[in-house]
This record gives C-alpha cells, structure tokens and sequence, in this order.
C-alpha cells in the first residue's frame, strides 16, 4: 500500500513537468552500500520489442551505478525495480463566440488532441525489500519523438540522481 501511494505521489508531483522528482525515504548519509542487482521481472508478457527496450534500460541503470562505483552481483545491497506506466491523456480547447465584420456569430469550437502520456519510475530497495529511493520522470510519446531512446536515456537521467555515500 505504501508503494501504491508513493507512485501516486509521483505521479501528481512529476505530472506538471518533465524534470526529474527524486526522494530518499531513509536519511541519504545513512545509506553505505557496495552492489547492486535487479528485481527479476515477467519477461514472458513482453514483445520482442519490449525485451530488447527493457534490456537496453536495464543496461543504462546499470551503467550509471557502475560508474558511481557499484558493483552487479547476484547478491546485493540493492535491488533495483523499474516500471513504465503509459496511458492515453488529451488536452482540449474551446474556442468561444466570434466578431465577425460587427457582426456576432454564435458557435463553440472545440479542438481535442489525444497523447500518450506515461512515468518512468525507478526504486531502490534494500535487502529487507524497504523502499530507499524513488525516481521518476514524466514523458509524452508521440511519432515525432523516438520513444524507445527517450526512455533509455530517462533511464540513465533518473539513475543519476541517486546519490549514495560509498
């Protein structure tokens, strides 16, 4: 329950911007860790096309904690989970009463404009499964934008906002 109202938490706090919105749940100098793995997910569901994006973030985060000095064992101090949640979101605007030549036209326009909007979220957890970290990040997926390299590079962007004392 706990973690249902964290993610609803984020949810609203990252929904007004693109930026990254991170929090540590325990105080961040208390945190000494050394290794790092993941979470086993349910690979059986995905497309081949969600496995090579999923392998490709899971590589990203694992990068950034590599370079932060982490080690991937099997066996850890950490475990990390991800999650991407997507849905369908629409904007509208309703264009009211016009002037025309001092003329009044009585109409109402309404332009509709449906996106696909979703979270990337990325938690640590420590080996008793506590949550420790949070981070997240809101995007829109549109054609014009690549969104599988959009949700690699999320991926390195919310890793690197974790801080550990190593």
């Amino acid at each position: 329950m706990t973690k249902f109202i964290h993610l609803i938490f984020f949810v609203l706090l990252s929904a007004c911007s693109s930026k990254i919105v991170s929090f540590y749940v325990v105080d961040e100098h208390k945190i000494k860790l050394s290794s790092f793995s993941f979470y086993e997910r349910k690979t059986n569901i995905l497309s081949l096309e969600q496995l090579k994006i999923d392998s490709l973030i899971e590589q990203q985060i694992s990068q950034v904690l590599l370079n932060k000095g982490f080690e991937n064992q099997s066996k850890s101090d950490i475990y990390i989970g991800y999650s991407i949640t997507l849905g369908t979101t629409s904007t509208s605007n309703l264009e009211n009463n016009r002037f025309y030549n001092h003329n009044y036209y009585s109409y109402q326009n309404v332009n509709t404009t449906l996106y696909k909007e979703g979270v990337m979220l990325i938690e640590i957890f420590d080996e008793q499964d506590k949550l420790l970290w949070q981070g997240s990040k809101t995007f829109k997926a549109r054609k014009s934008i690549a969104t599988k390299e959009l949700l690699i590079e999320y991926a390195k962007d919310i890793t690197s906002a974790f801080k550990s004392n190593l």
